[in-house]
């Protein structure tokens, strides 16, 4: 099943399907993951939404899940743009040994780089934790995207 958080009732308490602890994030925070665009490898993809083209992408990199996730702007507060490379940077070391490609997510003029990882979404909570961010934007084979809140620690 896919949890289409803008479907809900506009409430700020919502509940991570990977998660049993409430999680906080406003109406609007969730209406930029689902209108961004996010592009990896020629293929592109929105929340809620499925695309054959993200399932070569997996394939390609010999993984049935994969993840979008940065670094960047850490709970979404807008940092300078050397730090946030300099933190990208960090996050590709640690996904060194995992099947990756570059990766961004758009939305107007807002960007950010993000990676697309054949990683195990436990691993890759643990790693979006670490950067401080929000979510992941989940793919698996044959199946929409959908997005993974996280809870503040």
């Amino acid at each position: 099943m896919v949890t289409d958080f803008t479907a809900q009732a506009p409430e700020f308490a919502r509940r991570s399907m990977y998660s049993d602890r409430n999680v906080r994030v406003s109406a609007g925070l969730l209406r930029a993951y689902r209108g961004t665009r996010y592009e990896t490898a020629g293929a592109v993809i929105w929340v809620g939404r499925r695309f054959a083209a993200m399932d070569k992408v997996l394939a390609g990199l010999g993984a049935h899940e994969g993840v979008f996730i940065t670094a960047w702007n850490p709970r979404s507060r807008r940092m300078q743009e050397a730090w946030n490379r300099r933190m990208q940077r960090q996050l590709d070391s640690r996904l060194r040994s995992i099947p990756k490609r570059t990766a961004c997510g758009r939305l107007g003029r807002w960007w950010e780089e993000h990676i697309f990882a054949g990683v195990d979404i436990r691993r890759a909570k643990i790693l979006a934790r670490q950067f401080r961010q929000n979510g992941l934007v989940v793919v698996r084979t044959g199946q929409p995207a959908r997005l993974l809140i996280l809870p503040y620690n």
